[in-house]
């Protein structure tokens, strides 16, 4: 408390802070090691009671990875694509995912004859993250 996040592992001005799936209850001491931080996300990227998500990749909309349209939650379409709490498994579908800039996820399981594409100078990151 009254300490200014600027420099400091647990800033994220701008960005998403998202605890990593592992963790199974509140620490009252900031450890980094439990947290994936962002380095950039939008207002509808925020989402503060998603958290150990299994989602499906459809590719119902597009090729596009952060287009909640391709992916489902148990059957129903998300409300938003992956990030690092969430467990996510890539189907062969006509549209296979692409990353184009930055993604998260805690695991991810690459169906038979499915395919993921992370483009030249993008990055996808999977499970724990050192800091």
């Amino acid at each position: 408390m009254d300490v200014d996040g600027s420099g400091q592992p647990w800033e994220y001005t701008d960005s998403k802070a998202v605890r990593i799936s592992y963790v199974n209850c509140p620490n009252p001491v900031w450890t980094a090691d439990e947290w994936f931080i962002s380095t950039s996300a939008t207002a509808a990227e925020m989402t503060p009671d998603w958290y150990r998500k299994t989602l499906t990749w459809t590719g119902a909309s597009s090729s596009g990875w952060s287009d909640p349209a391709n992916w489902t939650d148990q059957g129903t379409v998300s409300s938003f694509a992956p990030d690092a709490g969430c467990d996510i498994v890539i189907e062969n579908t006509s549209n296979n995912p692409e990353i184009t800039t930055e993604a998260s996820c805690n695991s991810i399981l690459v169906k038979s004859n499915a395919t993921i594409t992370v483009r030249n100078g993008s990055k996808l990151f999977v499970g724990s993250i050192s800091q």
